[in-house]
């Protein structure tokens, strides 16, 4: 008989509490400030608006309760999306709608024991802190292999002390921290009013327009609510590497251009690098064409290095051996690539002879052979 009435005991204690009370529940609207809480029985249960999007229609609550088992808990309420606190099972406060979300602002609608007693609670009241985050960079356009210094700077703009603050920086694939580890550390607890920052450095590591992600900072109240805040990304525009190369120009000129057959021609070929690296293995070729023989120097030569603004000279003596035009087309291969000319034409033509200049000698031929006849007939005259 004793067993049986401590078991009725029992289920009537279970019946009593909030969860088991679902037919006795208010439901009411609260409207809140980013901020605001709740306090159901005096505090004992707390609801607290910590962040919105009113975009997305979403708002973030806070549940606690003060030394319960029931650990703190963040809910995300949606439109007439149900939510439930400390659990579906046992549900001892309910989000049953979401409402009117502005950038700070959010109606929600609750459902807990009706024989509760509750208030509202404003951030001024209940000394809450905020967290403003500010990530900044020393320089946003770099080099690969560049480094960058990125300064995170908490600052308290609320009303009561944070404690407990958890920053959680992601890093970028393309922009790589230097060191081991990338906890940044700021002042802890952080009052109200007051600010602290930390720096980390990173690396770029390769080439592009990057993003360095948001900094996530978690931390709690002076009655353990817990918040999060987000900075801004940041963006980070990495230079491609500059590639620098050998280029080479060839020239070719001749002393003169127009010239009878036998005559000799100085040829003078000059290799530049006008590029902005060294030009390696480098082989001017240059074949003279028949008509054309080479009767000093060269005309073809190797060369392991031109360094850039630096040039070579090779001169040649060349015959002309036949009449005609010729032009030479000196070709430079190197390590990054080859260049041609075409040289001036070299025009070849044989002597011609100027008659003119023995006119003079016409009169005298004429004398001589009137003289020579006047002779020829005296002679003949002497022979009768």
């Amino acid at each position: 008989m004793k067993k049986h009435a401590i078991l009725v005991l029992l289920t009537f204690f279970l019946l009593l509490t909030p969860a088991a009370l679902a037919e006795d529940r208010t439901r009411r609207e609260f409207p809140l400030n980013i901020g605001d809480s709740v306090y159901f029985e005096n505090g004992y249960y707390k609801v607290t608006l910590v962040r919105t999007d009113d975009v997305m229609g979403f708002a973030w609550f806070n549940f606690s309760c003060e030394n319960c088992f029931h650990e703190p808990k963040e809910l995300k309420g949606y439109q007439d999306e149900s939510q439930y606190y400390p659990s579906k099972d046992e549900q001892i406060i309910s989000i049953r709608e979401i409402r009117a979300v502005t950038a700070n602002r959010a109606i929600v609608n609750l459902t807990f024991p009706s024989n509760w007693d509750w208030q509202i609670v404003t951030a001024e009241d209940a000394k809450v802190p905020k967290f403003v985050i500010t990530k900044t960079v020393d320089k946003t356009r770099v080099k690969v292999d560049e480094i960058i210094q990125v300064k995170i700077t908490i600052k308290n703009v609320g009303n009561g002390s944070a404690s407990d603050i958890d920053i959680d920086e992601i890093p970028s694939t393309a922009l790589i921290p230097m060191g081991e580890e990338l906890e940044p550390k700021i002042k802890d607890p952080l009052p109200a009013g007051e600010s602290d920052s930390d720096t980390y450095l990173v690396q770029a590591v390769k080439s592009g327009t990057f993003n360095i992600p948001k900094t996530t900072v978690k931390y709690e109240s002076e009655s353990g609510e817990k918040y999060t805040a987000e900075s801004d990304t940041v963006s980070i525009t990495v230079l491609a590497p500059e590639v620098k190369l050998s280029n080479l120009t060839t020239t070719i000129q001749f002393d003169k251009s127009n010239v009878l057959i036998d005559e000799e021609i100085t040829a003078t070929i000059i290799i530049k690098n006008v590029g902005d690296a060294p030009a390696n293995d480098i082989d001017l070729i240059n074949r003279l064409p028949a008509g054309l023989e080479l009767v000093g120097g060269a005309l073809e030569d190797k060369y392991h290095e031109i360094k850039p603004g630096d040039s070579r000279e090779l001169n040649a003596v060349i015959r002309a051996a036949e009449v005609g035009n010729y032009t030479l087309t000196p070709r430079t291969v190197y390590s990054d690539g080859e260049t041609s000319t075409t040289s001036p034409v070299i025009s070849v033509t044989e002597e011609d002879v100027d008659y003119t200049k023995y006119m003079y000698l016409i009169p005298i031929l004429l004398i001589l052979i009137i003289i020579l006849i006047l002779v020829i007939k005296r002679h003949r005259e002497y022979s009768f």
